[in-house]
């Protein structure tokens, strides 16, 4: 069988975030069982040109690859018996249009948008969208993809308890554990690697850091989305009192990811919302404890000693109260709360089952 992904985004793009790794795990671990075919446009997120051949299939690690250039409205040609696994919902070219108009198996993948958090942001412009996928009956021509029950309850809950809704959690990328940077008693280490978008939460972690009494470094990494959120950070980094230190990075390629963490002690991403969160993973795998909300996949972290889970909604009190936490470990704390993410990730993931979920997918087989 051939399946041929859409998404407006694939590597060497990565400015996109988690919905990147997602695809490209999916065809690292399956490309060799099943005939992988990915359509995407031939740009990054803030519209950078990547340097690949466009307009043509070209051969790209277990795919093939069609990188579109924006001149062409039209995607090339599908087959009818192949199935199409269309991420995301509000892209006209490689969401709607081809929902609406492929004649063969059509999967919709929501990639946590269907998020109550998600909804929030921009909601009036979301709510009719979803209005107009209803009245198109796109729900009655497409079948679902969702990472978890709860994702599931949400496609349910907007397009109705008839839709059919397959539940296949995301591949992961395991990071090999290091020991961590040799911490001393009253300072701390933080990386941030996200998207610049309110979902993230940046300005809450800057909040708890300007009531942080301990000496903190805090590394900010990934391309800004919301420049309007970013002129608030950037006011509250500017107002920190002296022992905190922040430092933007900017745009950190996958390949990148490894060794930022290894400078660092603890990764602290309290997003609204997060349909997995690859970064945060990641994070744990290489033996990062993390500090992030509990509207995550990756809960139950402080009873595990591998991380805090924090409850954003209240104020950013709770992140102050992690944040000081890790700032008072010693070393020998901080290496056992290391290892302790590291095996809390890989406990988390059976490659086996997830592989067996995506072919029952893709075969339409219960």
């Amino acid at each position: 069988m051939e399946c041929v992904i859409l998404y407006d985004y694939y590597v060497p793009a990565y400015k996109a975030g988690g919905p990147i790794q997602s695809l490209k795990n999916l065809v690292e671990h399956l490309g060799n069982e099943i005939s992988m075919r990915v359509i995407c446009s031939n740009c990054d997120l803030d519209g950078t040109e990547l340097n690949v051949q466009k307009d043509t299939w070209i051969d790209s690690d277990k795919a093939k690859v069609y990188y579109l250039s924006p001149a062409y409205r039209n995607l090339p040609y599908i087959s009818p018996d192949s199935v199409l696994f269309i991420n995301g919902i509000y892209s006209m070219k490689f969401n709607l249009m081809p929902a609406l108009k492929f004649k063969g198996r059509r999967i919709i993948s929501t990639r946590g948008m269907l998020h109550p958090e998600a909804l929030m942001q921009k909601s009036l412009k979301k709510q009719i969208y979803l209005r107009l996928l209803r009245l198109l009956r796109v729900h009655r021509n497409c079948e679902f993809h969702a990472t978890s029950q709860e994702e599931k309850d949400f496609v349910l809950n907007i397009f109705g308890k008839k839709s059919k809704v397959w539940v296949a959690s995301n591949f992961p990328h395991l990071i090999a554990y290091k020991n961590p940077p040799f911490k001393i008693q009253g300072s701390l280490k933080l990386v941030s690697i996200a998207l610049i978008s309110k979902m993230k939460n940046h300005l809450l972690v800057l909040k708890a850091l300007r009531n942080c009494r301990y000496n903190v470094e805090y590394d900010i990494y990934g391309p800004v989305k919301d420049e309007e959120y970013w002129s608030k950070c950037q006011e509250h980094i500017n107002a920190l009192p002296k022992n905190i230190t922040v430092k933007y990075h900017g745009s950190i390629s996958p390949m990148e990811v490894e060794k930022a963490l290894a400078q660092h002690h603890v990764m602290i991403q309290p997003s609204e919302s997060e349909n997995f969160g690859h970064s945060i993973f990641e994070a744990l795998s290489s033996g990062k404890p993390v500090i992030t909300s509990t509207t995550t996949p990756w809960n139950n972290l402080e009873s595990a000693k591998a991380g805090i889970n924090v409850n954003t909604n209240e104020d950013y009190k709770g992140l102050m109260k992690a944040i000081d936490h890790f700032c008072e470990m010693d070393n020998a704390q901080l290496k056992l709360w290391s290892e302790n993410a590291s095996s809390y990730a890989r406990q988390s993931v059976d490659i086996e089952a997830i592989k067996h979920q995506y072919k029952n997918m893709f075969n339409n087989q219960q």
